[in-house]
């Protein structure tokens, strides 16, 4: 695969939060700790090597058959407590967001489903809420990832589980 400019991309991504204001007091920080047993966040296509040999977290290597990246090897993040957040990840960076691609249109975002259970802002559901630099500059590292083939079948891909997930009878459990 290409190599990615990764702090570039963080750098984008370094001033702005989802919030102008620090979200992290609505949920006690769940998104930035282990708020689950083994919880962890997914590594983009050559990102681990930034991770390798850091003292507070460690990268495991995704079995093929539950990788996220068609045709690369796909790694998850694991902290052990909290991260330095300087450092984080471009997932933790991008979240609650996460991109989406409709019928084969333009990238746009969406909440990311998978934080229902500890972001208030994806329960709240509104996107127009978030700080609009936030959403911009969001925005604009997805499109610059989806150059990229693996990351872009990863949207791909995500976009129809997002479709699938949308009628199904468990989200009218949580909501």
């Amino acid at each position: 695969m290409e190599k990615i400019n990764w702090s570039s991309l963080y750098q984008q991504l370094d001033s702005v939060t989802p919030l102008p204001v620090d979200c992290g007091k609505l949920c006690g920080s769940k998104c930035c700790t282990e708020w689950d047993n083994g919880a962890g966040v997914y590594l983009l296509p050559g990102e681990e090597k930034i991770f390798q040999g850091l003292d507070w977290c460690n990268t495991a290597l995704i079995p093929k058959i539950e990788a996220a990246f068609p045709g690369e090897h796909s790694y998850i993040l694991h902290c052990r407590g909290k991260c330095p957040r300087r450092q984080r990840p471009l997932l933790c960076r991008t979240f609650p967001l996460t991109p989406y691609i409709e019928a084969e249109k333009d990238i746009g975002l969406v909440f990311d489903e998978g934080g229902r259970l500890i972001c208030p802002l994806v329960q709240l559901g509104d996107m127009r809420r978030l700080d609009p630099r936030f959403v911009r500059r969001v925005l604009s590292v997805w499109k610059r990832l989806s150059e990229y083939k693996a990351i872009k079948s990863y949207i791909i891909a995500r976009s129809k589980e997002i479709d699938n997930c949308r009628n199904d009878p468990w989200k009218k459990l949580l909501l």
